[in-house]
């Protein structure tokens, strides 16, 4: 993700990283967390926060458990504690692993959002527009009419935050759901 800052002390095996307990989690704590030798980072994650975390409700808690579980590896779990990725959603747990991610997502709507992401990757899948399975009014509801690629994604390859919004609308209607992020 590359929004936090990381330790400039070398950690070793016993003198593990103390995570903040999830009461002590808040989206002021995360921004202040966001490395400050890069104010563009740090102006985007607030961005992404106040447009799409807080008035979803998303925990942030929730949200950096799995911010830490979509960045571990075995060198981290030796400066982690077991307790760091408590608070992680079910459906990170799936996408735990690089193979199992869908590409177009951006790690923020990953770790905020699993559960929307695993919807709409078994909604919209491969195997469904091959067996014409597809609901053409949820994609027409959601997407609109693109013509193509460069109309659902940015710059950097990813899912528009519009079109992320309409995902997060159209899992809520269609499921009846709560947000598994929520607080």
């Amino acid at each position: 993700m590359g929004f936090f800052k990381k330790s400039s002390k070398s950690q070793s095996a016993s003198n593990k990283v103390k995570p903040k307990g999830p009461s002590d989690v808040t989206w002021e704590s995360l921004f202040e967390d966001v490395r400050v030798d890069d104010q563009q980072e740090a102006k985007e994650f607030r961005q992404i926060a106040t447009s799409f975390f807080i008035p979803d409700n998303i925990s942030p808690s929730k949200f950096r458990a799995n911010s830490i579980e979509l960045v571990r590896s075995p060198m981290i779990d030796q400066l982690l504690d077991a307790d760091d990725t408590t608070e992680r959603t079910p459906s990170m747990q799936r996408l735990s692993s690089v193979g199992n991610r869908p590409i177009g997502y951006p790690e923020w709507f990953l770790a905020g959002y699993p559960d929307v992401v695993l919807w709409a990757a078994d909604m919209f899948s491969p195997m469904r527009v091959s067996r014409n399975e597809i609901d053409e009014n949820l994609s027409r509801r959601t997407f609109g009419s693109i013509r193509d690629e460069n109309e659902l994604l940015d710059g950097d390859r990813f899912i528009k935050h519009r079109y992320l919004r309409e995902l997060i609308k159209a899992y809520r209607e269609n499921t009846g759901r709560n947000l598994e992020c929520i607080k």
